[in-house]
């Protein structure tokens, strides 16, 4: 019986030790971002080298009041500047795919046009770490 117990405990502590939770997939975000013209309205063209700004544990309670400036920073009088954690930028096929260093808690991804200076857009999770996607086409304003 001793030999038995002895068995079940050496191959309970062998499994135990073999389970790695870093064996599974992580999820990563995707970012999109394209843009139409005016004179070819309906035809989306990828916005290259757009930025990707990731911000962690920032809520869109937090941004108010305050003006983004550039670059992924947002600015308020007597305030400190609410500056990405991340950055990234839009490829040539229209697309990001990150893995950022924080996806526990919840996170605000702005993506800025490059096409389109000075027109952003963002989005907000409550959590990424099961991945993420956000798309947005920007037009003439």
């Amino acid at each position: 019986m001793k030999k038995l117990i002895s068995a079940l405990i050496l191959s309970l502590l062998i499994c135990t030790s073999c389970y790695d939770d870093g064996d599974k997939p992580v999820a990563d975000i995707k970012a999109f971002a394209f843009y139409e013209t005016t004179d070819n309205p309906g035809i989306k063209k990828p916005d290259i080298d757009a930025k990707v700004f990731y911000y962690y544990k920032i809520y869109p309670d937090d941004f108010s009041g305050y003006i983004y400036e550039k670059d992924g920073v947002f600015i308020k009088d007597n305030l400190p500047d609410i500056k990405p954690d991340e950055e990234y930028r839009i490829g040539e096929n229209g697309s990001v795919s990150f893995i950022p260093e924080y996806m526990n808690g919840s996170a605000t991804i702005v993506i800025e046009s490059k096409y389109y200076e000075g027109q952003i857009a963002s989005t907000c999770f409550s959590s990424t770490k099961n991945g993420a996607g956000f798309h947005k086409t920007f037009k003439f304003e």
